[in-house]
């Protein structure tokens, strides 16, 4: 993956602050001076475009990153109103509502460790971002994954499988058996994908254009935590089945009359693309790539249907 420069240096002395910190090598005040410095560097360096969220990274010390800086001012608002009621009310109760104590030693390590979880695949999911935005969308506003006469811009593509959409409706096309069953799952789909590429790390990408008007990119965060106590996990792309329900779960609430919807499963040197796409009329599945990588997929995906 071609991380940019700046940005992985950027990336690199943040973690050192937190592995310096969780090695003892120094104490909490220099780590949160030093901490609060980078973070808004780091910030500067990713930059607006393909800024993912994080959680802990933002909150382990009390600063006001640039990430934060609206939410903050929101607070202070709400806050000055919440003390204008608490004027006559005695120090030990102001306390119940605004605790004096910072973060304990073991929460504070927890959240650095999911820090540098974070910060890692942040920068992964930028790079993805910027990537596709270079490559796929075409004057800011729709997406292209192909050269001219149909060429894919992975070198070569097969359809997997395609059919018609009833009324822009899933539940009419399957009313009216519009819908066919495929020869293979989707499960077993994923798995010869990643049988093929030897597990290769991957990104889930959700890509659509309204009515040509602007591009929408978003690599979708794919970490979780078991329990309150845990670190972040990172859930198995080739498992994640519930990515395939974006289609139904937020279009109907979000469609224009026309653009189209492409849910990508890229892997993180460029050289494969599963692409599934809707444009309101029909439904598809293509897998772009190199012909030897395409053709050792369709034969161990026949044999697996067989």
């Amino acid at each position: 993956m071609n991380i940019p420069k700046k940005v992985l240096k950027a990336k690199e002395k943040l973690e050192t602050i937190i592995n310096l910190y969780l090695s003892g090598e120094i104490d909490l005040t220099k780590f949160e001076e030093k901490y609060t410095i980078q973070l808004e560097l780091y910030e500067e360096a990713m930059g607006d475009g393909g800024f993912y969220q994080y959680y802990d990274t933002g909150h382990i010390v009390d600063t006001i990153s640039k990430s934060k800086m609206q939410y903050k001012e929101n607070e202070i608002g709400n806050l000055k109103l919440e003390l204008e009621e608490l004027q006559s009310t005695k120090f030990e109760q102001l306390k119940k509502y605004y605790p004096l104590q910072k973060l304990d030693d073991n929460l504070r390590k927890k959240m650095c460790k999911n820090a540098l979880f974070e910060i890692n695949q942040q920068v992964k999911y930028s790079t993805v971002h910027n990537w596709i935005n270079e490559n796929f969308v075409v004057n800011d506003r729709e997406f292209n994954f192909f050269w001219g006469k149909g060429k894919s811009k992975l070198g070569n593509s097969i359809v997997l499988y395609r059919i018609p959409i009833f009324k822009s409706s899933f539940l009419l096309s399957a009313l009216n058996s519009t819908i066919i069953k495929p020869e293979f799952s989707i499960e077993k789909l994923l798995q010869t994908l990643k049988k093929v590429s030897s597990g290769q790390e991957c990104f889930w990408v959700r890509c659509h254009d309204c009515d040509g008007v602007v591009a929408i990119i978003r690599v979708v965060n794919s970490w979780y935590a078991k329990d309150m106590e845990s670190t972040w996990n990172v859930i198995d792309p080739f498992t994640d089945l519930e990515q395939l329900a974006w289609f139904e779960e937020n279009l109907n609430n979000q469609h224009q009359a026309n653009g189209d919807y492409n849910l990508l499963l890229l892997s993180s040197d460029y050289r494969w693309m599963l692409k599934v796409s809707y444009n309101f009329k029909e439904w598809w599945i293509e897998l772009h790539g190199e012909k030897l990588f395409l053709s050792e997929f369709t034969k161990k995906l026949d044999c697996m249907s067989g």
